[in-house]
């Protein structure tokens, strides 16, 4: 007769997982900005001003953009202190070079408060030369693609209202387009 050791009530997979702290489950998240369960009403707004304040942080990577996080390993994190008091934190553009034994840049995440206004330019060359693009730091990991060596970090940007950009040029004319016929 054999005799089996006796079936754990819980299986391993689900104690091993429940070892982690869910909220290292989404790399490169700062933990003000990881997923919540809570529920939300979406029927009245929010009379409560937001009270968490994300840090300005920037993380930049060495390969291309995935569908929601940046791939390879990090080349460069900068942190901005927020300063204290009422207005937007305004900065004077500040250029800053990748190191020099680093690959070029192909993906990096802007994380802040929208109320911080702050914006990175991305430079194709060193000492912030050949513009590349413009990307405007937000309250959540988004993934933003390109080819830069050096970048310049700008806050305190006013946001421009909405009557000031005018029509988007091509309003209007993506209806008037013939599409041919696909069978």
């Amino acid at each position: 007769m054999v005799h089996l050791p006796p079936k754990p009530s819980v299986p391993l997979l689900l104690l091993l997982a429940s070892l982690f702290d869910p909220s290292t489950a989404l790399p490169h998240q700062p933990r003000a900005i990881q997923d919540q369960t809570s529920q939300v009403s979406i029927n009245s707004p929010d009379t409560e001003p937001p009270t968490s304040s994300l840090p300005i942080t920037l993380t930049i990577f060495s390969s291309s953009p995935g569908p929601k996080l940046c791939r390879g390993h990090v080349i460069a994190s900068l942190t901005i202190p927020t300063p204290e008091g009422l207005g937007l934190p305004t900065t004077r553009p500040e250029c800053y070079n990748l190191p020099a034994a680093a690959p070029a840049a192909s993906c990096g995440t802007f994380v802040a408060n929208k109320e911080d206004g702050c914006e990175v330019r991305l430079f194709a060359g060193w000492d912030c030369v050949e513009f590349v693009n413009l990307a405007v730091f937000m309250p959540e990991v988004r993934p933003v693609g390109g080819r830069w060596r050096s970048f310049e970090v700008r806050c305190g940007v006013e946001p421009p209202l909405e009557g000031a950009l005018g029509r988007p040029p091509l309003e209007g004319m993506i209806e008037g387009i013939k599409r041919p016929h696909r069978r």
